[in-house]
């Protein structure tokens, strides 16, 4: 009588090179890092006050892969966030050098014409420059990293 029989064999895959696939994931999130430190230097290409950006990319375990850009400079964070009121009266020619939801900066005109504490105007309109940035920024990171991914992965296993 016939016999019909299947067989399977299971073919061991080499070790995974996993620093190798880290230092790929890194470099692409060092990349991304830039070019978004590269979009926070835009929105201050005019100022004459320019604030310090740092940038920084980490790992707390092989699951947590980090990167930023920040900065704790005053000035730069009264006009991300926005405030209620101001003590700085303008000049009847100022115009701002930035705008809400734009990344950039433009060349402004007039300035401070008297600071007092008993005229109290209304506040600064937020610029969230970091909002758009990361709104901007997010298709394009998954992206990278996926692409980062596929790429250690061709290279990473080793007999």
């Amino acid at each position: 009588m016939a016999q019909a029989a299947v067989e399977w064999k299971l073919i061991q895959p080499g070790r995974i090179n996993i620093t190798g696939y880290i230092d790929k994931l890194k470099a692409a999130l060092a990349a991304e890092v830039d070019t978004i430190d590269g979009e926070f230097h835009k929105t201050t290409a005019t100022w004459n006050h320019q604030p310090a950006f740092e940038k920084k990319v980490d790992m707390a375990n092989a699951m947590d892969l980090r990167g930023s850009v920040m900065t704790t400079d005053k000035i730069y964070t009264y006009i991300t966030r926005g405030t209620r009121i101001r003590y700085a009266t303008m000049t009847p020619n100022f115009m701002a050098k930035t705008s809400p939801g734009h990344i950039g900066s433009g060349p402004g005109r007039g300035g401070v014409l008297f600071i007092s504490r008993k005229h109290p105007r209304p506040g600064i309109k937020a610029r969230n420059f970091d909002i758009v940035i990361a709104r901007r920024a997010h298709a394009r990171i998954n992206r990278s990293m996926k692409a980062a991914m596929k790429e250690a992965s061709n290279g990473t296993w080793t007999k």
